[in-house]
């Protein structure tokens, strides 16, 4: 990713619940009445979204937790927001 890009900050966009759990979570889009089953690394990455970390700071403490490469971090990282985006829980600051 570009550095303009690994600055970006991503955040909520949209009413939610979300119930953690060891193995699993669930993401409920109260606007929508959708629910997402999220597994380990994607509650990882969702946790870390608060309109405050940026990608880049997202992404290295994911490679970090499951012992991975910055750069295969990334891409991880990159299909969980791209899917939380798709589905309207986040937007980009």
């Amino acid at each position: 990713m570009s550095p303009m890009i690994l600055k970006r900050k991503p955040d909520h966009s949209v009413q939610f619940l979300f119930k953690e759990s060891k193995r699993s979570g669930v993401l409920i889009n109260l606007e929508k009445y959708s629910y997402f089953i999220l597994n380990n690394s994607a509650q990882t990455v969702w946790k870390q979204i608060n309109g405050k970390n940026s990608l880049y700071n997202i992404t290295k403490k994911f490679a970090r937790k499951y012992g991975l490469t910055v750069k295969r971090g990334e891409r991880d990282v990159r299909k969980c927001l791209e899917f939380f985006k798709k589905n309207g829980f986040i937007k980009f600051l």
